[in-house]
This record gives structure tokens, sequence and C-alpha cells, in this order.
């Protein structure tokens, strides 16, 4: 963003953006406990300026995060009870995810071990050298676009964090880590209104879809593809 705050407590539509992001958490009936990973430093920002004033009584714990996601994800995941079935990640800068696609994210890693929200790609893609020039065009078939949330049970996420550990493996996201250890990643049917906000003009974008929602029958729509 180029900005002196962090994306994730920016103003959106009078509120930080990652209190969009939580009231949807705290609003799904399977979401528990929500452990809420921030800048080393942020903590007490996080608590007076989001939590309190939002009502968030689901959140358990706000925790420092590291350089890396997957060490973040690991500090959170440190303050997991050993009673919690499925963990579910999801990006902080991500605020138009839904109740329903998390509750089904939750319901398909009991059930499967994993649920990893995705879409299908849909533009034409191109490998391009660094000169600029194009080398060649991918083939798009069967490619999917990974978003969050990522969901795991318990045990599958605690074995590839470990692992990624032990072998000192940094991975892009939580999925790939999983995937380290043979098992099985399952892709459930995403959003292309589960938007991530990373550029300023992500954050109009955000701010424009805030003041005029889409109608009933675009907010329902999904990606074409079939998992």
């Amino acid at each position: 963003m180029g900005l002196d705050i962090e994306k994730q407590f920016l103003e959106l539509a009078g509120k930080p953006l990652l209190a969009h992001t939580l009231a949807h958490f705290e609003a799904t009936p399977g979401i528990n406990q929500i452990v809420v990973i921030v800048p080393p430093g942020r903590e007490t920002f996080c608590a007076r300026e989001i939590v309190e004033p939002e009502g968030l009584r689901k959140v358990a714990h706000i925790v420092a995060g590291a350089e890396t996601r997957q060490q973040s994800v690991a500090a959170g995941f440190r303050c997991v009870g050993e009673d919690v079935d499925v963990v579910v990640i999801h990006d902080g800068a991500r605020p138009f995810i839904s109740s329903s696609l998390i509750q089904a994210s939750i319901e398909q890693a009991y059930r499967n071990g994993s649920a990893v929200v995705a879409i299908p790609v849909s533009d034409t893609l191109k490998r391009v050298s660094a000169s600029g020039e194009v080398v060649e065009t991918i083939n798009r078939q069967n490619l999917w676009r990974a978003q969050t949330p990522q969901a795991f049970q318990r045990s599958v996420l605690e074995r590839a964090l470990a692992y990624a550990e032990e072998c000192q493996i940094e991975g892009t996201d939580e999925a790939s880590l999983v995937e380290l250890l043979a098992n099985p990643v399952h892709i459930l049917l995403g959003s292309i209104w589960n938007v991530k906000v990373t550029t300023p003009d992500d954050l109009l974008f955000a701010e424009r879809l805030l003041a005029r929602p889409p109608s009933g029958q675009c907010q329902s729509l999904r990606a074409e593809g079939k998992p």
C-alpha cells in the first residue's frame, strides 16, 4: 500500500478493514474461538480499536506475528486448544468472505481433512521473460487460484507445520505444506467477491462494493467450474 499503517487496519466504510473480516467469523456457528495474528506491537491497538468496540466475543487471543506467513500461522496455532477439531486460516485483508463459505470449509475439512477455497483461472496465462517478452502461453485447464479460508483437521495441520519446521521448508500457504506429507488437499469452490485488498485500487473497489453491494443474485455468484 505504501502507507504508514498496515493494510488490515486501513479504514473501510468507517471501521478498520480487519473488523469487517472478523465480523464474519464471529457470526459463523462453527467458529468457537478466534486467534488474531497482527504485526508485533499492534496487539493492544487491535484489542482497543477493533475487538472491544466491535464486541467480538469469540476472539480468545491476539498474537504477534513473525517475518513470514508460515511463522505467523505457527505462532497462532500454538494458542489453539487441544479440543479444537478443525483450524481455519484466513487472510485478514479478505473482508468479503461469507459466513456460509467459512462454515462450508469447516464441514469439508471435518469430513475430508482439508478444504482450500479457490476459484478456477479464467484469464489467459502468459509466462514472461525477465526482459518482458512472452515465452509461452500456459494451458489454464485444471488451474485454480487459491483463496482463503484454508481449513484443516487439527492433526493434519499440526503435522504439516512440524514437518516444515523440522525440514526448514517455507511454503507459500498451509496447503502446500500439507501436500508435502502426501495428504490429499480438497478444493472448495470459492467466490469472485472474496477479494484480497492488496493495492490502493483494491481498497477503492472494496469501498465501492460496500457502498453499493451486489444484488442477491450477484452476491451468490460463484466462478464457473466445479471441483
